[in-house]
């Protein structure tokens, strides 16, 4: 019979011999020590030469010439540390190269048992494997069934495609310190890197995807968790708020089409955001009742909010005023900055980056004197308000931007509070 282990072949004879007139069994173990030197040894009992045989094999594989013969204490724990390692399929030897490799891994101090555990609380049990792609798939069937807006979807797409691109792989097992990677190498389509403000909205998806991952039990909440608590990217300081002045918004009215006029008029006179202009319908511009109603479904904080038309707001809507139908006619947020920024191009005006909105809450704060008031129509906190635009503007600057009416009616439009006073 032959015990082979690796290198090691261990063979077993059996033989009879006469002593002192009796035949008796003799089973003759033979193998070579890792000296390579020929051991041989007799045993009257076969599986004690075959058990000898594997203690052999195991330190011949350990490489301990001093442990081919146990001490009883030796032999119970060897034969202990077998039991346990039987339902795995493994044996002492085995066992103990794979723990080694192991904890060579390791951060010192670590234990096998804490990697074992930090696996497992990563990797649920018996969870389905789903790829990136297919999560964020799912999170955008998820989205839209739920109504969100199609800029939003379009985003979220884009976005995390790029994503999916970089990990083709299992979600469970991106790890946190890879994204933190992936966002800081990320670059735009020129190949220069991107700013803070673009890896903070990329990150929000992807913090979005991992809460959507965990939802649906295919990461372990300590991941998804792990995945929110990164670093949060702050954007670049941009310096003040910048606004337009009265002259520079007339001079952009009075040389755009009628096609972009009147989406550039509520921008500087109602402060919608350009993705709410791009989402709103005519039917919300409620020129009679001097209101805008943006809903909750086009507001871009999911809530319903009621924006004042003003007198010059209302001067130039009215020759262009529709019954229902798409203010913008179907262009996204994107679409229509670039058309704005041609224009200011075109005509010598230096488009200031969200520059609309930032002008209508500072005139609309320095003339109304109310940081709650102007906080509901531009649907920010009046905490936002007050921070970032107190004090930008005067009142009398404020009355000259609410001032800016079409040139051929301006004398004829008597303002709101004239009329009313009148009345």
């Amino acid at each position: 019979m032959e015990v082979r282990r690796g290198s090691f072949v261990a063979k077993i004879y059996s033989k009879a011999r006469t002593i002192r007139g009796r035949d008796y069994d003799v089973f003759t173990l033979s193998y070579y020590d890792p000296a390579g030197k020929r051991v041989l040894r007799d045993f009257g009992d076969f599986d004690k030469a075959k058990q000898a045989a594997n203690d052999a094999a195991t330190a011949f594989g350990l490489g301990r010439h001093d442990a081919l013969q146990f001490k009883p204490e030796e032999r119970q724990r060897f034969d202990a540390a077998e039991r346990l390692l039987a339902p795995l399929g493994l044996d002492c030897y085995s066992a103990a190269a794979e723990l080694v490799e192991a904890r060579r891994k390791l951060p010192p101090g670590a234990t096998l048992a804490e990697a074992v555990t930090f696996f497992a609380d990563r990797h649920l049990a018996n969870a389905p494997k789903k790829t990136v792609a297919a999560v964020v798939e799912e999170l955008v069937k998820d989205r839209t069934a739920a109504g969100c807006s199609d800029q939003y979807i379009g985003r979220l797409e884009t976005e995390l495609a790029r994503f999916s691109d970089t990990f083709r792989c299992d979600i469970s097992s991106v790890s946190p310190p890879r994204i933190t990677d992936w966002l800081r190498e990320l670059r735009g389509v020129d190949g220069k890197p991107v700013g803070n403000r673009t890896r903070k909205n990329f990150f929000g998806h992807i913090r979005t995807l991992f809460k959507f991952a965990r939802t649906q039990g295919w990461v372990s909440r300590d991941l998804s968790n792990e995945v929110a608590e990164l670093p949060k990217w702050k954007p670049e300081a941009s310096g003040e708020v910048g606004t337009f002045t009265a002259s520079e918004i007339r001079t952009m009215l009075d040389n755009a089409d009628a096609e972009t006029a009147p989406l550039l008029a509520i921008g500087a006179f109602a402060g919608l955001r350009t993705a709410e202009i791009c989402r709103l319908d005519w039917s919300a511009v409620r020129l009679t009742e001097r209101v805008i109603i943006v809903g909750a479904d086009k507001a871009k904080t999911a809530s319903r909010r009621v924006v004042p038309i003003s007198d010059n707001l209302a001067a130039w809507l009215a020759p262009v005023i529709q019954r229902d139908g798409l203010l913008a006619g179907g262009l996204d947020d994107k679409a229509v900055t670039k058309r704005w920024d041609r224009l200011s191009q075109r005509i010598g005006v230096k488009w200031k980056h969200n520059g609309l909105r930032h002008s209508f809450i500072s005139y609309r704060l320095a003339v109304a004197q109310d940081s709650a008031k102007v906080s509901f129509e531009a649907g920010n906190s009046p905490q936002m308000i007050h921070k970032h635009y107190k004090a930008l503007t005067t009142e009398a600057q404020g009355r000259e931007w609410f001032d800016v009416f079409p040139a051929r009616q301006q004398a004829d439009v008597v303002p709101m509070e004239a009329a009313r006073h009148a009345a």
